[in-house]
Formats: structure tokens, sequence, C-alpha cells
């Protein structure tokens, strides 16, 4: 998500049942420099992350 609460991108990963943790690579390349937010949601939790891309 950028600055301006746009969604850029979103990836869905379906994790097999049980599974403890799941790892998916993201590329930030194809973005311009600047901060942005990443937002991961499972289930009824979501985790926010900022990013900076220089």
């Amino acid at each position: 998500m950028g600055m301006d609460g746009r969604t850029i991108e979103t990836v869905v990963v379906n994790a097999s049942e049980g599974s403890a943790r799941v790892q998916q690579s993201i590329s930030l390349q194809a973005l311009s420099p600047g901060l942005y937010f990443i937002n991961v949601t499972s289930g009824k939790q979501t985790l926010s992350q900022m990013v900076v891309k220089e």
C-alpha cells in the first residue's frame, strides 16, 4: 500500500492446513522510491510493516 492508501499489489498465499510458518517473497523492484506499508492478514489478525524503498 502506498502512502496515498492505494493498494499496489495483492498476493494470496494458500498455506497447507496446520502450517505454523509461511514464507512469501515480494519484489519491490518496480516501485518508485518512497514509503510503503505491507499488510499481512491471516484469519482475523492483520500485521502491518512499514518499508522504505530508497
